[in-house]
């Protein structure tokens, strides 16, 4: 945590109560809240197997990938309107953003496709709760 000094003059002791809670409240904010870097998954949707900034791929050989084979079966599509697949129905509007991704999860007859995007958060402290919001289509 990162020491914080705000300057601030007063002359009573209500006043410096007050000060006290708005730095305890900032403070217990900075403990407790995370944020995923660029939540809205944006990014250029140029090709196949394009990521959004500071994300990376869940990758075969990681226990919550069931990929068989690497650069083919684990390898999300970050999607947009117009990219990077309209003949193969691989385009659409995101919910928000500009950009979202696009996986596949499929047993084909030579590779089994399991794909998923992560990125590490640090901070999270043990026994507290965290909630995390996202929307999924199925298609």
């Amino acid at each position: 945590m990162t020491n914080r000094f705000i300057p601030f003059t007063c002359g009573k002791i209500k006043d410096r109560v007050l000060v006290l809670s708005i730095l305890l409240s900032v403070f217990s904010l900075d403990i407790r809240s995370q944020q995923f870097e660029n939540s809205d998954l944006d990014g250029t949707a140029f090709s196949y197997s394009s990521l959004p900034d500071g994300w990376e791929e869940v990758q075969v050989g990681d226990p919550a990938c069931f990929a068989t084979n690497a650069n083919i079966g684990d390898t999300p599509d970050l999607t947009n309107a117009s990219n990077p697949g309209p003949e193969n129905g691989v385009v659409g509007i995101a919910h928000s953003g500009n950009t979202f991704i696009c996986g596949l999860r499929m047993n084909g007859p030579t590779v089994t496709f399991h794909e998923g995007i992560q990125q590490t958060l640090g901070g999270l402290v043990i026994g507290e709760s965290y909630a995390i919001e996202f929307f999924q289509a199925v298609v």
